[in-house]
C-alpha cells in the first residue's frame, strides 16, 4: 500500500513538474487595448482605453481605430511605453482616415507597426490619413503602410523593414522631415501595375 501512494505521488509530481515547464514556455497572451479617447497622455495612470482594460499596460497590443471619441488625436508619450504590435487606422471602418501624431517620449514595439487609410483612398498623398510620429521608436518587426502617409518628423526611428501593408497594397507613402530612419531589412515596394509606394525627405 506504501509502494502505492509513493507511486502515485511521484507520478503527480512528474505531471506538476511537466505542467509548469509548458506554462513557462507558452507566455500569456499580450491583451488587446483600443484607444478610447481623443488627444491624450499614453501612460499607465490614465483610464484611457477600452478592450482588454482601461488602464495601458506595457507589452499589450496597442490599437488606435479611428473609433475614439471627438476629432483630435495627438498622443503625447509618457516615459517609454512597450507594445506587442501597433496598429492604427482600419480598412473599412466608420472613420478610417483620421490621421494620428505621436510625440514624447519613447515607443518600442516588439511586432509590427501596421499604418492602414480606407481601401477606397487613392494616391493623392496631400488629402490622405498621416501618422506622424516625433519621438524615438524602436519597432523590432515591419513597419507597414497601406493607403496612408507615415510622417517621421523627429528623434530615431529604427525598424525591421518597411513596407507596404499587404492586406491594402496598392500605395503608401514615407516622408522624414526630420529625425533619422533605419530600416535594417531595407524597403520592400511590391511590383505591380501602378507605383504602390514611395518614400521621400
Amino acid at each position: 500500500m506504501q509502494s502505492t501512494s509513493r507511486y502515485l505521488f511521484l507520478r503527480i509530481l512528474a505531471l506538476a513538474i511537466i505542467l509548469m515547464a509548458w506554462d513557462s514556455s507558452h507566455p500569456a497572451r499580450a491583451a488587446t487595448l483600443s484607444w478610447n479617447t481623443g488627444n491624450g497622455t499614453w501612460d499607465t495612470v490614465s483610464a484611457n482605453w477600452t478592450g482588454g482594460g482601461t488602464v495601458w499596460s506595457d507589452g499589450s497590443d496597442a490599437v488606435f481605430n479611428n473609433t475614439a471619441a471627438g476629432s483630435a488625436t495627438a498622443i503625447v508619450i509618457s516615459g517609454t511605453r512597450t507594445a506587442a504590435s501597433l496598429s492604427a487606422g482600419d480598412p473599412v471602418a466608420a472613420l478610417v482616415n483620421r490621421s494620428w501624431s505621436f510625440s514624447g517620449g519613447a515607443l518600442n514595439v516588439s511586432g509590427n507597426l501596421v499604418f492602414q487609410g480606407n481601401n477606397s483612398n487613392g494616391g493623392n498623398y496631400t488629402i490622405n490619413p498621416t501618422l506622424t510620429l516625433n519621438t524615438s521608436a524602436a519597432i523590432t518587426g515591419s513597419t507597414l503602410i497601406g493607403r496612408g502617409n507615415i510622417t517621421v518628423a523627429g528623434g530615431t526611428y529604427v525598424t525591421g523593414r518597411i513596407t507596404t501593408n499587404p492586406l491594402s497594397a496598392d500605395w503608401s507613402n514615407l516622408t522624414v522631415s526630420g529625425g533619422t530612419v533605419t530600416a535594417l531589412n531595407g524597403l520592400m515596394v511590391p511590383a505591380g501595375p501602378t507605383a504602390p509606394g514611395r518614400h521621400s525627405r
